[in-house]
């Protein structure tokens, strides 16, 4: 042992991201990556980029994007930071707000880079308990002693949601921070599924952060684009001076203006992922898999005799991922994204082969 690393990350454990498999032909459905390519436009700008201006530093302010954001939800841009992917943000804010004594209460299921954060940074995290149905209530976590409450709404791994209009709700009466990590907002089944589509409640609740990401909805995971919204003038003065000076690439700034004008295209991709959610729910429960209700891209699903990480391990040897979570209270759960039509054909395909106890 050098002893050159601080004595608290000394075999400290971060984040375990799922599985990237190392060449083509995989079916990748453990990491709730959309199944559709990103917007033509996307790729017209690309094959056609002046690459001289990547000599150059990228708007420190994340612009046009953190513009176009603000014309879109009636937000001003004082308000917005773009951010290196939705986990940059969440850092940023773990790191700015949170003593070491402080308490975050979070539900006992929910993204698991939140405890790491808090290992990082500070801020102790407080589990509240789900139930039997891995379901948690806004009241539970109001009650809890605590400085601020985090989850993902729809909720990972589980894919359970609140309407803005509870969050509200709850909110506006407490005396905590709420930080809202809305990567799946859009999957929901409502018009107005995020927090944003209420400018003018959140306007005037100061307690509110919300959290989104271009990774899952506008297929662009691999160009790490997020964003953080706050009505809080000190919580957004703070962000702003610890984020890294450039904290994010020209290319994703015009990639992520491109794919907001493209709202058609997405729109008719994120039909046809909750038509498929829909119908993958229904053929996995016909094959005698627990499937959970879910506002996101993603099925929980629960074996009914088969060991799920075997489950995994016999997907995996035909190239098809999904994501087990080795800890006693997911031990025998799958968490499967929805992938496109063919994909999910041959998800189906290879369970059935495995239930029939073929090899």
């Amino acid at each position: 042992m050098s002893g050159f690393v601080r004595k608290k990350f000394q075999g400290f454990t971060g984040y375990v991201p799922g599985f990237q498999p190392p060449d083509l032909g995989w079916i990748k459905l453990n990491t709730n990556e959309n199944p559709f390519p990103p917007s033509p436009k996307i790729r017209k700008f690309l094959s056609s980029v002046d690459f001289s201006l990547l000599r150059k530093y990228p708007s420190p302010m994340g612009e046009p994007l953190r513009g176009t954001l603000s014309g879109k939800y009636s937000i001003s841009q004082e308000k917005i930071l773009v951010t290196n992917g939705s986990d940059e943000a969440l850092a940023l804010l773990f790191l700015a707000l949170f003593e070491e004594t402080d308490t975050v209460i979070c539900p006992s299921l929910t993204y698991s880079l939140y405890p790491v954060l808090s290992g990082i940074y500070g801020g102790k995290i407080r589990e509240i308990s789900v139930d039997a149905d891995f379901q948690f209530r806004l009241e539970d976590l109001e009650s809890a002693d605590g400085k601020a409450i985090i989850f993902a709404n729809p909720n990972a791994p589980t894919g359970t949601y609140f309407s803005p209009e509870e969050i509200f709700s709850m909110a506006e009466k407490s005396s905590k921070l709420w930080i809202i990590d809305e990567a799946y907002a859009d999957f929901a089944d409502r018009e107005k599924s995020s927090m944003l589509d209420y400018p003018e409640r959140l306007n005037s609740a100061k307690n509110i952060v919300v959290i989104r990401t271009f990774s899952k909805s506008y297929s662009l995971a691999g160009a790490r684009i997020g964003y953080l919204v706050s009505p809080d003038e000190e919580i957004m003065n703070a962000l702003y001076a610890l984020k890294d000076s450039y904290n994010e690439d020209y290319l994703s700034l015009m990639m992520g203006e491109l794919a907001l004008e493209d709202f058609v295209y997405y729109e008719n991709n994120i039909r046809i992922i909750k038509e498929q959610r829909i119908f993958m729910k229904s053929e996995m429960e016909k094959m005698g898999f627990f499937v959970f209700p879910s506002q996101a891209n993603f099925l929980l699903i629960r074996p009914h005799s088969l060991n799920a990480g075997a489950i995994m391990e016999r997907l995996k040897d035909k190239k098809i991922l999904v994501r087990h979570f080795n800890t006693q209270r997911l031990a025998n759960y799958l968490r499967i994204s929805i992938g496109s039509p063919e994909e999910n054909r041959g998800l189906l395909d290879a369970l059935e082969f495995i239930i029939n106890g073929n090899k």
